[in-house]
């Protein structure tokens, strides 16, 4: 999933950042900060939860 996430960040962000340290950083943050709430939402949705074996409950 970082992969997508990567080339939207590289393409919007990109050239409004100027100094690149903290074009890593925020780069950084969105990539992992939007993974994270995909895989949140992932574990809502009965149907992708591979049969409950993320799940143990």
């Amino acid at each position: 999933m970082h992969y997508p996430l990567t080339l939207l960040y590289g393409i919007f962000i990109t050239p409004l950042t100027g100094n690149n340290t903290l074009g890593f950083f925020v780069g950084l943050a969105l990539v992992f900060g939007v993974a994270f709430l995909l895989y949140e939402i992932h574990l809502c949705i009965p149907l992708l939860r591979f049969a409950g074996i993320l799940d143990p409950s």
